[in-house]
């Protein structure tokens, strides 16, 4: 098993010498800050999104849209764009344990996979592409101004 760790940031000399003293330095590959993730994404048999504190979780939309499954943190806006068992599966914060039954499990229902990604990509279509966002949003705004003629 490979795992591919995308992004830059405070923690990164931590976990490369984390990874090097437990010897998996020839399991993870450091990609660093990326601008090609909707090229990645496809390639991955499954986004683990582990941030504590996301509004929204733009690659998530991103990894619908690709098709790749989903196992993230239930933490910030993450919940309003993963339905759990639906969309995507939402594992404890903090909790790896947790996200490694998930992943294993995932990984291990080929079925559960299609589902998940399935019904990501149509929740994507739904409720997350330009045309529903204007709609919305002109909906709303139309709405304030009839309260307030």
């Amino acid at each position: 098993m490979k795992f591919i760790l995308v992004g830059q940031g405070k923690l990164e000399t931590d976990i490369k010498k984390h990874v090097a003293s437990k010897h998996l330095i020839d399991h993870i590959i450091f990609a660093g800050f990326r601008t090609d993730i909707p090229d990645i994404l496809p390639e991955l048999d499954v986004l683990m999104f582990t941030s504590n504190n996301e509004p929204t979780g733009g690659v998530l939309l991103e990894a619908y849209a690709c098709k790749t499954p989903i196992v993230a943190a239930n933490a910030g806006g993450i919940p309003e764009v993963i339905v759990n068992n639906k969309t995507g599966l939402l594992a404890e914060v903090g909790n790896p344990l947790d996200f490694a039954n998930k992943v294993e499990h995932l990984l291990n229902n080929q079925t559960l996979q299609d589902t998940l990604t399935k019904n990501g990509y149509q929740y994507l279509i739904n409720n997350f592409t330009k045309e529903v966002i204007a709609k919305k949003m002109y909906n709303e705004l139309s709405e304030v101004l009839k309260a307030n003629s």
